[in-house]
């Protein structure tokens, strides 16, 4: 285990007072971390997408898709 910075709420973790460099390291490891999966359930985020490019053949299911389908008019 590992202590990390997570959101509190709606805002986004880059957006609070922690120590830049602390939270990229955070980041680049969290991503690294999910290019290792068999398969990536990820959504619209830069770190999920940023796992892609560290493993190009990584099985990938987007959800945001789903939901940008169901909001299209029929």
């Amino acid at each position: 285990t590992r202590d990390v910075h997570r959101a509190i709420g709606l805002e986004g973790v880059h957006f609070s007072d922690h120590n830049g460099y602390q939270l990229g390291e955070e980041a680049l490891i969290d991503s690294l971390l999910l290019s290792k999966c068999d398969l990536l359930i990820r959504t619209s985020s830069n770190l999920s997408l940023w796992s892609t490019y560290f493993q190009p053949h990584i099985p990938v299911i987007l959800l945001s898709e789903r939901y940008e389908k169901c909001a299209e008019p029929e």
